[in-house]
């Protein structure tokens, strides 16, 4: 083939971008994402074409469905959104209905009926319900998702429990844990530290 039939084409690798385009967090050697399906392998031909695949390396990246270079991180105002979806509805909701079963809401069997309730829709949505899911409540409706940092992938149920548990230290210190994602490069709470996880933007991202 003629030099000058050939057309060289530059190949922009995915990996996690904040506001900035220099705030990137690379996945790991090998992504498995919920939104990306199965991994091509080097040298494959894609179908149609025949041609390799351009991502290059073996269980390579697929192409991104966020943004050219890759998906990006939520916002922490995207992030509160979900929160306050979370953390702050379900405790309203439980109050109400403890109002309706007990005339007296400060009795020690309300205040442990209230407490089982609450703690046990927190794991529940945002430890069983992000593992097996992919979002909490809150999650799906700010369009944020938790993948782990190395891999991408949803973290397991132990993980996301795990998770939920330490968002407690988040909480503790004039509640700075929650406040963290402002100002940290991975924009990651305590919690997501300690688990190793991020929040994605799903807004950008391609069809589920």
């Amino acid at each position: 083939m003629p030099a000058e039939d050939i057309i060289h084409v530059d190949v922009l690798e995915p990996g996690f971008v904040g506001e900035n385009p220099d705030d990137t967090v690379g996945f790991a050697d090998r992504i498995v994402h919920p939104c990306l399906g199965a991994q091509t392998p080097y040298g494959a031909p894609n179908a149609g074409y025949g041609a390799p695949s351009p991502y290059g390396a073996p269980g390579g990246y697929q192409p991104n469905p966020y943004a050219p270079l890759g998906p990006v991180l939520a916002t922490w105002g995207r992030r509160a959104l979900g929160g306050l979806i979370d953390f702050v509805a379900p405790g309203i909701v439980v109050s109400m209905i403890i109002g309706l079963i007990f005339a007296d809401r400060t009795s020690s069997v309300a205040n442990l009926l209230s407490t089982v309730l609450t703690l046990g829709f927190w794991c529940y949505n945002t430890g069983y319900r992000l593992a097996t899911t992919g979002y909490s409540f809150g999650h799906k409706i700010a369009q944020v998702r938790v993948v782990m940092a190395d891999s991408g992938q949803t973290p397991t149920v132990n993980t996301a429990v795990l998770r939920a548990v330490c968002h407690l230290l988040d909480s503790w210190a004039c509640m700075i844990g929650w406040l963290f994602p402002l100002w940290d490069a991975k924009k990651q709470t305590f919690a997501d530290k300690i688990t190793k996880t991020v929040s994605l933007d799903e807004r950008n991202a391609g069809q589920r």
